[in-house]
């Protein structure tokens, strides 16, 4: 921040927060409390993508308890209440006699910069299982107690108030101030905070149903609006005033995008020669004058769910599946294990795609932000498969401009959040998106992709008998 306002003349009349979905265990009288099995002092975060609930949140799943609706039908252990139950389980009392707070990441932020402890509703709903509906509002006490927490734990992040996106928390303190080399006296709101992903949807999601918004780096976040409450297994929500006031928010995903293409690389037998090539995401990328025949010749597909999948199967257990290995160790092997790997995630975007349509959807557009967003295999793919418009985001941060955006409403700048949207909605550039014979041989390998996943289901089932 320091940076940022380092020679600009402009005041700053308002400040957002964003941050990733993480739970953040906030000590008694400044002291630590490890979240590990090792108790490691520095160790007090919980990360999103932590998947050490999984048990737990399969046994939550086993309920059916009426809250579950909000979350696709199935909870998934990257969300808290699984990690609380971990917690739960593996802590003893006097570790929990220790705690003074429950934070999601992006709340704890607001908190450090404020001293308020409102909370956001779009971490609340979307990852505390908060109840946010028509009739009612509100912490799911009965849900709870079904689980098995007690009250001495929800209590440490249930005492807190809930408030809307763009809704001021309060102002930056003296200390704040000083550390963000802002004047002394100034005066200035900050927003409710938003999820990282959720402040990108924020900033792309300007044309309800009919968009589908994807925030993508280490993960993908798939964002979609509807004005109705269309309840969809498999994808988390229906989420009421996650994003924008009055409007129900389906969240879909992967959780392994940019870390699966790392992953495809650094595995590889010939990563140790490209130590000189750079920015190996962008060498591989343009390997090829046409990546889709280079894997259509050599038959390698791949289903990219190497960390389970997040929707619409809400399945944590699924594993990656490579087809067409061969004894190649070349860099044009890779190239081409590259090449399937990001189209796969494409793939896997249009899955997704299709269970919103089927559930009432009219999604007439992408609107793509992130590091994903600059790969053209990726975006070509999307638009050849779906035949669909593909709009990225240029050079900009989607995740900072939503979190603008909220601060100019929470500032008073603009009437609503909707009005303050329009006003920044960022420009973009479309992929041609026109249906191609490319198109056809794409649908061939989106249903491979589709026989690649009733495959490892099968093969589970056959194992588990």
């Amino acid at each position: 921040v320091r940076h940022v306002v380092e020679g600009v003349e402009a005041e700053v009349v308002g400040m957002g927060f964003d941050a990733t979905c993480s739970m953040v265990v906030e000590a008694k009288h400044g002291t630590t409390t490890p979240v590990d099995t090792n108790d490691t002092p520095a160790l007090d975060i919980i990360m999103w993508m932590d998947h050490r609930a999984t048990s737990e949140a399969a046994a939550i799943n086993q309920t059916n308890h009426p809250v579950l609706q909000y979350v696709g039908g199935i909870i998934s252990p990257e969300m808290q209440i699984p990690k609380i139950k971990w917690l739960a389980t593996h802590k003893p009392p006097s570790w929990w006699g220790n705690v003074q707070n429950l934070h999601c990441l992006p709340d704890w932020l607001t908190y450090k910069a404020t001293g308020s402890t409102k909370r956001s509703v779009c971490s609340a709903v979307c990852k505390w299982n908060y109840v946010n509906d028509a009739d009612t509002r509100g912490w799911p006490f009965d849900y709870f107690r079904t689980i098995g927490l007690s009250e001495d734990i929800t209590g440490l992040f249930m005492q807190h108030e809930v408030v809307q996106i763009g809704e001021a928390v309060g102002t930056l303190t003296e200390e704040t101030l000083k550390a963000f080399n802002l004047p002394p006296t100034a005066s200035i709101p900050v927003s409710s905070s938003l999820i990282d992903a959720h402040a990108g949807g924020l900033a792309l999601c300007t044309e309800g149903q009919h968009r589908l918004a994807i925030i993508a780096g280490t993960s993908a976040c798939f964002m979609a609006l509807h004005p109705d409450k269309i309840p969809l297994h498999g994808i988390w929500g229906p989420y009421k005033d996650a994003i924008l006031p009055s409007t129900w928010l389906h969240e879909g995903g992967m959780s392994a995008v940019g870390s699966l293409l790392d992953h495809i690389i650094t595995s590889h037998p010939a990563y140790p020669s490209l130590a000189q090539k750079g920015d190996l995401h962008n060498y591989l990328t343009t390997y090829f004058d046409d990546p889709l025949d280079a894997v259509v010749t050599r038959g390698v597909h791949v289903y990219p769910d190497f960390l389970g999948n997040r929707s619409p199967i809400g399945d944590p257990s699924l594993k990656g599946v490579v087809v067409g290995l061969t004894l190649d160790q070349s860099v044009e092997g890779l190239a081409v294990l590259f090449a399937a790997a990001v189209m796969s995630l494409a793939y896997g975007v249009k899955h997704v795609t299709d269970v919103l349509l089927a559930g009432g959807y009219d999604v007439r557009s992408f609107a793509l932000a992130g590091g994903i967003s600059r790969n053209p295999i990726f975006v070509q793919t999307l638009a050849d498969l779906t035949a669909l418009p593909v709009h990225c985001l240029p050079g900009g941060d989607a995740m900072l401009l939503g979190c603008a955006i909220a601060a100019a409403t929470a500032s008073s700048h603009y009437p609503t959040l909707a009005s303050s949207q329009q006003v920044h909605a960022p420009p973009h550039t479309t992929t041609p998106h026109e249906a191609s014979p490319r198109t056809r041989i794409h649908a061939k390998r989106y249903a491979v992709y589709l026989e690649m996943l009733k495959d490892q289901q099968k093969y589970a089932t056959m194992m588990s008998e």
